[in-house]
């Protein structure tokens, strides 16, 4: 089986990146029976630096399995054995311009809150686990991920919430059919606007009050 796990292109999701390639997520592909994991981890650069690959690279460093490997280039791979023998290939790419492929090609995606991902993952009638950020500001993607929760088009989970044991649970029962998620309808881009306009309108009344 394959995985996607995207973090979005512009903000490094450095928080979901930690967890997504810590060992003991590493060791619930395996035993998930994920063989390969595609990691899109962001295209942030400042003042010349990836800001995104250095903190890949980090992650990396700081982990039993892959403290050896570092991403060098926008796309590369390495593959890992565990002491049972079984195999594993994780790649890493800082950005796609055709990220639909690689949802089309994957069996389960972990993907950042991004409307614009969600709605793509969605149309494709994907498996799919929604870790919005909790850290931006004024965070629309927290309200459209529960959202799409609440209609069961996704599992979300925050940022501030992420937990090993928990996680596992979402990818097994999302293998295995004993989560059901509900396929995508075009009322899906409605639940969205709804929740822009919703929110637009609160801060226009929080400005008019504030003026009188």
């Amino acid at each position: 089986m394959k995985l996607l796990i995207t973090t979005g292109a512009t903000v490094t999701f450095t928080r979901l990146l930690r967890f997504v390639l810590s060992d003991p997520m590493l060791s619930t592909y395996i035993t998930t029976g994920f063989r390969h994991v595609t990691v899109q981890y962001g295209n942030e650069i400042k003042n010349g630096v990836h800001v995104s690959r250095c903190a890949v690279n980090e992650i990396l460093r700081s982990t039993a399995a892959f403290k050896h490997f570092q991403v060098t280039d926008d796309t590369c791979s390495f593959e890992y054995h565990d002491k049972g023998g079984s195999r594993i290939v994780l790649e890493f790419l800082s950005f796609s311009p055709d990220l639909n492929s690689l949802i089309r090609s994957s069996d389960l995606i972990i993907s950042h809150g991004g409307t614009g991902t969600l709605i793509d993952i969605l149309k494709l009638h994907k498996k799919l686990i929604v870790v919005y950020n909790e850290s931006l500001m004024d965070n629309h993607q927290k309200q459209i991920a529960e959202e799409f929760a609440r209609s069961q088009f996704c599992v979300s989970v925050g940022s501030s919430q992420l937990e090993q044991d928990e996680f596992t649970g979402y990818l097994q029962a999302l293998r295995d059919g004993k989560i059901v998620l509900t396929s995508y309808h075009s009322p899906v881009e409605h639940i969205v606007q709804s929740i822009v306009y919703r929110e637009l309108a609160h801060a226009r009344l929080h400005h008019s009050r504030a003026k009188s």
